[in-house]
């Protein structure tokens, strides 16, 4: 987190304790940013109307007391219209404790401002600017306070963090004048960011298919080699290694044959997650879209993918274009981390231009190595989804799909809706394609993939 100061009389409070290894804060002078707002509150609207109107009863009935609260409220009439709020003089820091945690963590903020100038600030409202795509745990972004000359007031709170680079929006602050009657709305660019890259957690073995490259791994093959399971016997050959010889039928039969065993090669597999706009659904008990789902179960099968030496690649279905070719090794795992840490395809926030699916199909086609196999990640809440995924298989190229589901079962719209995505994976099947539908409310990952595991 870099640290940015334009005042240099701001002095940072020490009211926090940090650890040596803390990053430094950020610190903007709030006279030096934009007015984006100065308005009226109508707090004292009227006023001057009522102030006639009990005059006028003073008069009519001779009561001193009615003449005075009359000749008050004109009073107050009379001075909100002369005041306005107080000149910006503020200092704001806001202090994140771990701007580089990993994901379903809880990260501290600390915002802290302080008055810098001379005279008395009556009315300080502020709200912290969250990032759009992280919730507050515990306390409250928000405070109002009156500050004194070289007085400080301090926000503290709580978030979760998610997958992705999450920027801090400007805090927003409203200053108004000891009336109440008028107020001015700032907003201080505090430049603060957090990066939440993966936490690779190991999976069970992902079922792959028989597709592979001519490398040693662990997917079985309908070939026989020098693997480690009997796959079948055949005639003996000058050269065959003497280990290889079936003894026993040699002894009961006389023939010369030569065992052969089950070869298990890497495969290369390229994971496809949906990040439309159409997949950025949820059930109403569901705390985040399908697509967020899917990119964080993505994350975690990139890694296991990596450990159990298969090459692994990467793209998505969206309006931004992500593609990391195939590969293996430290260097390809450091580029997976970096996708997942901060590109706009893989962040929370939703895409808002629609894509053609055939054109991104054509282009992946186009990409894809001979030998890839695809795991697309999709919730299928569109009949494009579909189309992506059997037009794919059509061309040849294996395909297993994971699928979050997001449709409720409350309403008659939320039935429906569930409806149409079973009969979408259901002709899926019919076709041939694996299919893991996903409820991720009652069913790990890592559940899921083990309970395929079996059936496959």
């Amino acid at each position: 987190m870099s640290s940015q100061t334009l005042s240099p009389t701001a002095q940072l409070p020490g009211d926090v304790t940090q650890a040596s290894t803390e990053k430094p804060r950020q610190t903007v002078e709030l006279a030096s940013i934009e007015e984006i707002d100065d308005e009226e509150t109508n707090r004292w609207f009227g006023i001057t109307a009522v102030a006639m109107i009990i005059a006028g009863f003073g008069v009519l009935f001779a009561r001193a007391s009615l003449l005075a609260v009359a000749g008050l409220a004109i009073w107050f009439a009379l001075y909100y219209r002369f005041t306005q709020p107080p000149e910006p003089t503020l200092a704001i820091t806001r202090h994140v404790s771990d701007p580089e945690a990993g994901p379903d963590n809880e990260v501290g903020v600390t915002l802290t401002v302080r008055n810098t100038g001379d005279s008395i600030l009556p009315d300080v409202r502020l709200v912290d600017g969250v990032p759009p795509a992280i919730r507050v745990s515990n306390g409250s972004p928000r405070r109002a306070t009156a500050l004194r000359p070289g007085q400080e007031a301090t926000i503290r709170y709580t978030i979760d963090t998610r997958l992705g680079h999450h920027d801090f929006d400007p805090v927003t602050v409203i200053l108004r004048d000891l009336s109440g009657a008028y107020e001015r709305t700032y907003e201080a660019n505090v430049p603060s960011t957090l990066h939440c890259e993966p936490e690779p957690s190991p999976l069970p073995m992902v079922p792959l298919r028989q597709l592979t490259r001519k490398v040693t791994g662990r997917v079985e093959t309908s070939v026989g080699g020098a693997g480690q399971e009997f796959f079948a016997t055949r005639e003996y050959r000058p050269g065959d290694s003497l280990n290889r010889v079936d003894w026993n039928r040699l002894a009961r039969t006389g023939e010369l044959s030569t065992l052969q065993f089950r070869e298990e090669q890497a495969a290369t597999v390229v994971l496809v997650v949906d990040v439309r706009p159409e997949a950025y659904v949820a059930a109403p008990e569901q705390e985040f879209p399908a697509a967020d789902i899917g990119i964080a179960a993505s994350a975690e099968l990139f890694f296991s993918l990596l450990d159990a030496g298969d090459r692994v690649g990467l793209t998505t279905l969206g309006d931004r274009s992500c593609w990391l070719p195939p590969g293996l090794g430290s260097d390809h795992r450091a580029a997976g981390r970096i996708l997942y840490g901060g590109h706009p395809s893989l962040g929370p926030k939703p895409p808002e231009e629609h894509v053609s699916v055939d054109y991104q199909r054509w282009q992946l086609e186009h990409r894809l190595p001979l030998e890839a196999q695809i795991i697309y990640i999709s919730p299928f809440a569109d009949d494009g989804a579909e189309r992506y995924a059997t037009m794919l298989d059509a061309r040849g190229h294996l395909v297993t799909a994971i699928s979050p589901d997001p449709t409720g079962r409350e309403t008659p719209g939320q039935l429906l809706a569930s409806v149409e995505r079973h009969l979408r994976i259901y002709r899926m099947r019919e076709r041939g394609i694996r299919v893991l539908d996903w409820d991720t409310d009652e069913t790990s990952l890592p559940v899921l993939i083990e309970e395929a595991a079996i059936r496959w």
